[in-house]
């Protein structure tokens, strides 16, 4: 599903910041946003464009970001956290009756995700994404509903470690291998990551041992993948879910390390934070600050947190550390 960039939601809370005049937070589903006083009031509809949204710099609405180039950044204004961005429903030239709660107005606006497009060679590409795989998106909790996080809440989860690296699914289906980037089934030539991986880890082999059809999904990282996060000096990847392609679902946490295990790949999962945690009781708030904290591979901020049910794989989200976002959303 694609994610929902722009949307019409409800100002639930507004509050002043301190030694501001003319500026206030927003609070908005779980994100809080800084706005000019005099503008909103609480229970007000109003479109809210995430971070990570890219803007269409042509629209004078958008103007104010023409210093980000466009892009919808995580800012301290004035010591306040603000993450997003809130237009009226008037400067959209809409009224209350023209739009919905939670109406997805991505495509009205002509917003954009913004993502660090890889570059590949042509020759590298094979095709496009496969339709019977999926794409392992994880939602951030301020996007999750107050029911949903309710219901979450009476669950067990398992905590990983986010990795800041590329996406890339390793599987076999009707006894082929493949290895495929987040967009693309990639060609296994030589000098290429796939290949590299490929050999590294002998996945071809060791998927081919299980004797089904499966896709390991994990962060490639290593040199020219997001700067090198992790100052590595050659490729390598962390696994973070493994799906099962005949039945269509994410392995839970016990089915993944069973076959991680027997296929000895284990060593390479993405690091484990807690393999068993509750947070019945806990705020939104305060999970986002179980994000902050050091990387398990290198002495830097770490991403945030992949959270993961324990009994079902099909449910996750994450907690992405706002320490970490002032410090690399420059």
């Amino acid at each position: 599903m694609p994610r929902k960039l722009a949307s019409i939601q409800r100002i639930w809370k507004i509050e002043p910041i301190e030694g501001a005049d003319n500026i206030e937070l927003a609070s908005i589903m779980g994100w809080k946003c800084v706005i000019k006083k005099n503008i909103f009031k609480v229970y007000d509809l109003a479109c809210y464009i995430e971070i990570d949204s890219v803007c269409p710099k042509e629209d004078p609405r958008f103007a104010m970001l023409a210093s980000t180039n466009w892009k919808v950044k995580t800012r301290k204004m004035r010591g306040t956290l603000s993450q997003g961005l809130i237009i009226s429903l008037q400067d959209c030239g809409w009224t209350e009756l023209d739009v919905t709660l939670e109406e997805d107005v991505t495509d009205k606006l002509g917003i954009k995700l913004f993502e660090n497009y890889e570059s590949f060679n042509a020759t590298e590409a094979k095709g496009g994404f496969p339709g019977f795989l999926r794409k392992s998106d994880q939602e951030r909790i301020q996007n999750l509903s107050d029911r949903t996080f309710r219901d979450y809440s009476k669950m067990l989860w398992q905590v990983d470690e986010k990795i800041e690296g590329a996406s890339g699914t390793f599987f076999i289906r009707d006894g082929e291998y493949f290895a495929c980037s987040r967009n693309l089934v990639m060609k296994l030539i030589d000098g290429s990551r796939w290949k590299h991986l490929t050999e590294k880890y002998d996945l071809e082999n060791k998927l081919r041992s299980l004797n089904r059809n499966i896709a390991i999904q994990a962060e490639t990282i290593g040199p020219g993948i997001q700067g090198n996060y992790y100052n590595l000096k050659s490729y390598e990847m962390r696994i973070f879910d493994v799906f099962d392609i005949d039945e269509q679902r994410f392995l839970n946490s016990s089915e993944r390390y069973d076959i991680l295990k027997k296929i000895d790949l284990m060593q390479i999962h993405v690091p484990i934070i807690q393999k068993e945690f509750s947070f019945d009781g806990m705020s939104k708030d305060d999970m986002l600050s179980m994000a902050d904290g050091l990387s398990s591979l290198c002495n830097k901020k770490r991403e945030g947190l992949v959270w993961k049910c324990i009994a079902n794989g099909e449910y996750h989200f994450k907690t992405v550390s706002n320490l970490y976002l002032l410090k690399t959303d420059q």
